[in-house]
C-alpha cells in the first residue's frame, strides 16, 4: 500500500486528477491510498515528510525551496514567459525532466523523483474598475503572487504590497487597490457578490507544482513495467490538471458575473508595457542568476525555456484536443525517459 498526500480540497483539480490516474496506473500491483491532510504546501514539513518517505507521492511546491532546487527559483522568476499556460508547463517539464542535469541532481539530493508540472489558470487583475490602459496602474497599491509581478507593478507605476493576511481580504477592506489572482477569487467570501471588475491582460500563471512527485526509494522498489505505467498517468495528469483548472475558472467566472462582476481587456498598448517588461526582466533574472539562486547558466537555461515554449505552443494549438495533447506529451516527454534509469541515477 502506497500513500499520496494532498492538503487540498477533495474536489480541487489535483486531487481530482492526480490521485485517480496514478491509482489506476499502480493498480492492482499497489493500493494507492489518498489523504487529504498533513503539512501545508511549501513548509518545510512537507517537503521532509515526502523525501523521508513519510508517504510515498504527493505534491510539492519545488519553487518555494530555493535553496534546495534553485533552478525552481528561477523558474519563479520566468512564468511571464508564454500565455499558453498548458504549453509553459509542457516546456518545463520536459526542460527539467530531460535537458537540466543540475535540476535532475537536486532532486536526487532530496530523494525526490519528479513527474512533470501542470499549468494553472492565467492571472488576471482585480479591482473595483477597470485597469486596461498604461497609466491605469499609476499610485495603484497591489497585492501580487510574488517577487516578479511585484517588479512589473513598479514598472508600471503601482506599489506592490503584501496584505498582512488573505490577500482576497485585503482588497475587500480596501487595504489594496487591486489584487492579480485567478478568477475563482472573484468568488471568496469576502469578494463574492461584490461589484469588482477583472482585467485580462499577459500576467502569466503559477507553473511551479509537481503534482505527481514520488519518493525515490519508492520509485526504486516498482519494475520498469511499473514506472512505464507510470509515466502514462504522468502524461494524462499534466493535461488533465490543466483542463481541469481551465474549466474550474471559467465556471467560477460564469458564476461571478451573475453575482455582479464584470469583466475587461487590457489595451494594447498596456499589454505592450507587459511584454517590454517580461523580456528586460529576463535580463535582469539572467544577470542575477548566479548571485541569488546560485545558477550558472541561466541564460542557456531561460533559452531552452524558450524555444521549448514556442514548440508546445505550435504542438498544443487552440484545436488540439485531451486526447492527441496527452498522447503529444506521451511522444516528446515520457516515451524519450528510460524507466530502466529516469530517477534512479
Amino acid at each position: 500500500m502506497w500513500q499520496t498526500r494532498y492538503p487540498l480540497a477533495p474536489n480541487h483539480p489535483i486531487v481530482a486528477v492526480s490521485w485517480q490516474e496514478l491509482s489506476q496506473a499502480l493498480a492492482p500491483d499497489i493500493d494507492l491510498q489518498l489523504r487529504l491532510h498533513g503539512p501545508r504546501i511549501s513548509t518545510p514539513e512537507a517537503l521532509e515528510a515526502l523525501a523521508s518517505g513519510h508517504h510515498q507521492t504527493g505534491l510539492i511546491a519545488l519553487a518555494s525551496y530555493p535553496e534546495a532546487f534553485p533552478y525552481w527559483a528561477l523558474l519563479s522568476e520566468l512564468f511571464l514567459i508564454g500565455q499558453d499556460s498548458t504549453a509553459a508547463a509542457a516546456a518545463i517539464s520536459e526542460l527539467v525532466m530531460l535537458e537540466c542535469v543540475p535540476c535532475q541532481d537536486n532532486l536526487a539530493r532530496q530523494k525526490l523523483v519528479f513527474l512533470g508540472t501542470y499549468g494553472a489558470t492565467g492571472y488576471a487583475l482585480i479591482a473595483p474598475a477597470a485597469l486596461t490602459e498604461p497609466l491605469s496602474l499609476e499610485g495603484k497599491t497591489v497585492a501580487s503572487p510574488g517577487s516578479l509581478w511585484d517588479r512589473l507593478m513598479g514598472r508600471l507605476g503601482a506599489t506592490a504590497k503584501v496584505p498582512d493576511g488573505d490577500p482576497r481580504q485585503a482588497l475587500a477592506d480596501g487595504e489594496v487597490t487591486a489584487l492579480i489572482d485567478v478568477p475563482s477569487a472573484l468568488l471568496h467570501p469576502a469578494l463574492a457578490g461584490k461589484q469588482l471588475v477583472m482585467t485580462r491582460m499577459p500576467l502569466g500563471g503559477y507553473r511551479g507544482g509537481s503534482p505527481l512527485t514520488i519518493n525515490r526509494n519508492a520509485w526504486r522498489e516498482l519494475s520498469a513495467d511499473q514506472r512505464r505505467r507510470v509515466f502514462g498517468a504522468a502524461a494524462a495528469t499534466l493535461i488533465r490538471i490543466s483542463q481541469q483548472y481551465q474549466r474550474v475558472e471559467q465556471a467560477s467566472l460564469a458564476v461571478a458575473t451573475n453575482k455582479g462582476a464584470t469583466t475587461a481587456r487590457s489595451s494594447l498598448l498596456l499589454d505592450g508595457r507587459i511584454r517590454q517588461f517580461a523580456v528586460t526582466d529576463q535580463r535582469l533574472v539572467i544577470d542575477t542568476a548566479l548571485a541569488r539562486f546560485g545558477v550558472p547558466d541561466a541564460a542557456e537555461f531561460v533559452e531552452q525555456l524558450k524555444q521549448l515554449y514556442d514548440k508546445y505552443a505550435t504542438l498544443l494549438g487552440p484545436q488540439t484536443g485531451e486526447a492527441e495533447a496527452i498522447a503529444l506529451l506521451q511522444a516528446e516527454i515520457f516515451d524519450r525517459l528510460d524507466p530502466d534509469t529516469y530517477g534512479l541515477e
